[in-house]
């Protein structure tokens, strides 16, 4: 039965009527939709009308294009989720680290084994993207930061020409991060410092993982994975560009 739900066809609109009921070690409709199967007696309706990404007890249930998937978590699908949540939006990679592991901290890590396989599961995942970072990947941060700093002048010229100082506050001060942590990074020289970028570390490892979960996806639902393919763009600031905003729900 699991199986058979893994992947199910709703026709936009449809209001579903779903008795909460379950077997051992099957997955009930009811809990594919996050409804709490405590209350074996109760009848809940879920009105499905759109596209939805949302996290429950360590599983991520999708619907996207009147088909609807569950997966395990992984940490690739938490940066995917906080990026459709802000679409058009150039989010950092800091940022994009940052609010998953407290995300996770908080849903996963309520227990000393918990608080371990966090742990050790993002230890790993940072010595694994250490590899990838070389002069190259280097040059490239420093280049890719320098280009942001100038798009960010020109922006703030616009805004300060339109009086605009609400917008004008908010461009200085992502200039502002962007210069301290060029600083933090690199010598006066543009040479990385002694240790390696903290930033290039988390560019590679946010890419690995969306990428990874991407992959994840493609095997249950190879529409959404080609959707996501094309609208997520990478680098130091990650961005979800769609073509088509979907209109993402993120709770129901």
């Amino acid at each position: 039965m699991a199986d058979r739900l893994s992947r199910i066809v709703i026709p936009p609109g449809t209001k579903l009527r779903i008795g909460v009921t379950r077997t051992a070690g099957e997955l009930t409709g009811a809990e594919l939709f996050g409804i709490d199967p405590r209350e074996p007696d109760e009848w809940h309706e879920v009105m499905l009308g759109g596209n939805g990404f949302k996290w429950e007890e360590n599983l991520w249930f999708i619907i996207y294009g009147q088909r609807a998937i569950r997966l395990p978590h992984a940490k690739g699908l938490g940066y995917i989720r906080y990026l459709l949540e802000r679409p058009d939006q150039r989010v950092p990679v800091s940022e994009l680290v940052e609010a998953v592991q407290a995300g996770e901290r908080e849903a996963n890590c309520t227990t000393d084994a918990g608080r371990m396989k966090a742990a050790t599961s993002e230890a790993s995942l940072i010595q694994t993207t250490l590899g990838d970072a070389g002069p190259a990947s280097d040059h490239q941060a420093l280049a890719e930061l320098n280009d942001r700093v100038n798009e960010l002048n020109a922006e703030i010229s616009e805004a300060e020409s339109h009086h605009n100082s609400a917008e004008s506050e908010r461009l200085n001060l992502e200039k502002d991060r962007i210069l301290k942590r060029i600083t933090a990074d690199f010598d006066i020289h543009g040479r990385p410092r002694a240790e390696r970028s903290t930033l290039n570390r988390h560019r590679n490892a946010v890419r690995k993982c969306i990428k990874d979960a991407i992959e994840e996806i493609r095997a249950r639902h190879p529409d959404l994975a080609a959707h996501l393919e094309r609208s997520i763009k990478y680098g130091y600031g990650c961005r979800y560009r769609p073509q088509e905003n979907p209109g993402w729900l993120f709770d129901w």
